[in-house]
């Protein structure tokens, strides 16, 4: 009997000096799953929040991805006028935003919350120990995801907090999508096929081996 897949796509938006990276992973409904990285993305530089949720539309709107994909975005910068906008634009979308902290627990709302920099990272972390993540061969961005996962340091201050950034001259926006990502995975509620959307058809959804057989990672060349 074939299983169902459910993706999460983790999207971290730009600021000055940074892009806007997305992750894509790919799970099916079990305890403990092993993940798979489908897509890794970064935007042009600059490019405006307000386009971002017309790029994403198309792909979220066919298969695999319909009915059955969570959007994790960091809320931190942004600010709610953004997010407002990405949920006006893809309401058919389950959205969490996200708001990275420097706290000790999640605090918020179930769509809106507040996540120690410290959960997000750990969660990699974990499931990267535990052997959990697959990563699609030839990947666009694999090389420099690979890059900022070995530059990514955990500082103690004098009094004993840890921090966590990228080294010096290096990016996280592309371990913070997968991070985004992972994290919601974990503690979220994932998209229900059809639940939300009454009145679409019910097609059926290929199966990851199907997808497979037909050219997979040309679907996620984005």
């Amino acid at each position: 009997m074939a299983t169902t897949a459910y993706y999460v796509l983790g999207l971290d938006p730009g600021q000055a000096a940074d892009p806007t990276a997305l992750a894509l992973i790919e799970l099916d409904q079990v305890q403990q799953p092993t993940y798979r990285l489908r897509g890794l993305h970064r935007f042009p530089l600059n490019t405006p929040y307000t386009e971002l949720p017309l790029a994403l539309e198309q792909r979220l709107r066919e298969p695999p991805l319909a009915n059955h994909t969570s959007l994790a975005i960091d809320a931190t910068g942004v600010g709610a006028p953004v997010i407002d906008h990405f949920r006006e634009q893809l309401p058919q979308i389950p959205l969490y935003a996200i708001t990275i902290t420097a706290g000790a627990s999640v605090t918020g709302g179930h769509n809106d919350p507040h996540v120690p920099k410290r959960d997000l990272i750990s969660i990699t972390s974990v499931i990267l120990e535990q052997r959990r993540l697959r990563v699609a061969e030839n990947m666009r961005d694999t090389d420099a995801l690979t890059d900022e996962l070995l530059a990514y340091r955990r500082t103690t201050t004098d009094r004993g907090n840890d921090t966590y950034a990228a080294a010096a001259g290096s990016h996280d926006d592309l371990v913070l999508a997968l991070s985004l990502a992972l994290w919601t995975a974990e503690h979220k509620p994932l998209a229900r096929p059809y639940r939300h959307y009454r009145g679409l058809p019910q097609g059926r959804i290929p199966t990851f081996e199907e997808i497979a057989m037909q050219g997979y990672k040309r679907l996620y060349n984005w």
